[in-house]
């Protein structure tokens, strides 16, 4: 948990987390005009806006770390079908809110 670092925005995630066993690095990532804005009504009061896509992209670099062999790297991928969803209260994301 303490190794474990992020960065976003409104439209990509890159992150990184690791272990003495293993590395996850990864980007999920959308167009703009792949996200539907809806509008989230806080229980406790106010509102916020959850950008959300179905189509994004992600890409993670799994490495195992082996003592005795060295490391082994896997790269998994996919275009246009991965969820990603961000909630902000931020209203310049420039996401036209539908409901």
């Amino acid at each position: 948990m303490f190794r474990a670092r992020g960065r976003f925005d409104y439209f990509t995630w890159n992150f990184r987390s690791e272990t003495d066993a293993v590395r996850l690095e990864g980007t999920i990532s959308a167009p703009r005009e792949a996200f539907i804005g809806l509008n989230y009504y806080n229980p406790p009061g106010g509102s916020k806006h959850c950008l959300n896509t179905k189509i994004a992209s992600c890409e993670l670099n799994l490495t195992r770390k082996r003592e005795d062999r060295g490391a082994a790297a896997e790269i998994l991928s996919t275009r246009h079908r991965a969820a990603f969803e961000i909630l902000t209260d931020d209203r310049g994301h420039g996401v036209e809110i539908s409901a």
